[in-house]
């Protein structure tokens, strides 16, 4: 799940496109956002404890970069979910709220 922070007036879904590509390598996918969300508390990346926001987005990978790039040190493809999460109490959270969007549009 990539993730980090918006750049200066940069908007939310470019800001998901970036740490998209940034973060995995991808360079052809369609992307779509989901839901926004907060989080109160102290984290590594908010130390003041304050409310933060940020969007879930889906994306739908077809190819990645030839070449890794300075952020990542591997691709892993996987059929099932990862169990050490960087945030492990915000990221399966996230997950959950995917899968349940997602089978709502389905069963419509």
């Amino acid at each position: 799940m990539p993730g980090r922070h918006r750049e200066a007036d940069e908007n939310i879904l470019e800001t998901a496109k970036r740490e998209l590509k940034e973060e995995t390598g991808a360079v052809k996918y369609e992307i779509k956002p989901i839901c926004a969300y907060s989080v109160t508390g102290k984290t590594r990346v908010n130390d003041t404890g304050e409310e933060s926001f940020g969007m879930l987005c889906f994306a739908e990978i077809t190819e990645f970069a030839k070449e890794l790039h300075s952020e990542m040190e591997k691709v892993i493809l996987m059929d099932e979910l990862p169990e050490n999460w960087t945030y492990p109490l915000i990221q399966p959270k996230l997950i959950e709220k995917y899968m349940q969007i997602e089978k709502h549009l389905t069963v419509r």
